[in-house]
């Protein structure tokens, strides 16, 4: 079984958009790391229609601390107005889950349903 660490959370800071981060350390599994990151990153960019932010790295406790492959994804601004209407919407919402289900998915080589 594989295992990954995924931290979904909402931007904000006047700006729009989708971006993803992973630690910016050296650790053993950096390169799948990314590799399944990318892979869900486009996935969500892809269904959202998000304005893309870019692949990130930091130093952040939660993908530092993980025992497991991590990510941390930002799904829009809050006090974007175009980014906050669409995250009050169920069907937006849906679109942001079923990117990151594709992308995760996709990633780990999981057959479709």
């Amino acid at each position: 079984m594989q295992t990954f660490f995924i931290s979904i959370h909402i931007n904000s800071g006047a700006a729009t958009g989708f971006e993803s981060y992973t630690f910016d350390g050296n650790y053993a599994d950096k390169d799948r790391t990314n590799a399944i990151r990318k892979s869900i990153h486009s996935e969500i960019v892809s269904q959202t229609g998000f304005r893309d932010r870019g692949l990130k790295e930091e130093d952040l406790h939660v993908l530092r601390e993980s025992k497991a492959p991590a990510m941390l994804t930002e799904n829009g601004f809050i006090d974007n107005p175009t980014d906050a209407s669409n995250l009050k919407t169920k069907a937006f919402i849906q679109k942001i889950a079923q990117g990151h289900a594709d992308g995760i998915a996709r990633a780990l080589g999981l057959p479709k349903r």
